[in-house]
């Protein structure tokens, strides 16, 4: 009964949404579209108070916050999300949502949120999962170039070190032009290794 009752709750919010994206002229000036807002925020948080072990309303609502670039809320709650044990219930459950839909959005969130790590460390176990090969394409694409943008962040952050005493300066210039392509934030070497005037 209270898998049913919450699909109501959810299908209520939805149904808001479908209405007043149809009916665009019943939403005027920005008071308005505030409380509009408001109300579809505090929906979907009602129907997901309602039962806490299910994620659609949760993912809705994350889903709605980003499109406003409400990131820090929205990461808030997506990393509530992903702590939510795996649901029981097995009337009306969106499987993608608990598959990859959710680990997806939190990654992005991450990544948004200045946490590059944590987006690709998400999005590589959603691409490692037997379930990638059933995901749209768009959003298996998607998330293959979500990947590069998180690697390239990742790698500016990354000091490399070439500072071994028993380095050549062939490995040191190897280590260089590795750094190079890679767009290492920085590379550590000895002075000794510095051409004459280069040392700073």
């Amino acid at each position: 009964m209270q898998q049913i009752l919450f699909e109501f709750a959810v299908g209520d919010v939805e149904r808001s949404m479908l209405v007043n994206s149809a009916f665009p002229e019943k939403i005027v000036g920005n008071t308005d579209l505030q409380k509009y807002e408001n109300e579809l925020n505090y929906d979907f948080i009602k129907a997901w108070e309602f039962r806490p072990i299910r994620l659609e309303a949760l993912y809705h609502l994350i889903k709605f916050l980003g499109s406003k670039k409400r990131y820090g809320s929205a990461l808030a709650f997506a990393t509530l999300a992903m702590r939510t044990p795996t649901c029981r219930d097995v009337l009306f459950v969106e499987e993608e949502i608990w598959t990859w839909r959710m680990p997806d959005e939190y990654a992005v969130l991450s990544y948004y949120n200045g946490n590059p790590e944590e987006a690709y460390k998400t999005t590589k176990m959603v691409m490692d999962s037997p379930v990638f090969a059933s995901i749209p394409e768009k959003d298996r694409e998607r998330m293959e170039k979500n990947m590069e943008f998180t690697c390239e962040d990742i790698a500016q952050m990354i000091d490399h070190s070439l500072l071994r005493p028993e380095l050549t300066d062939e490995d040191i210039a190897k280590g260089c032009e590795c750094g190079l392509r890679q767009w290492l934030y920085g590379q550590a070497i000895s002075h000794r290794s510095c051409p004459t005037g280069a040392h700073g």
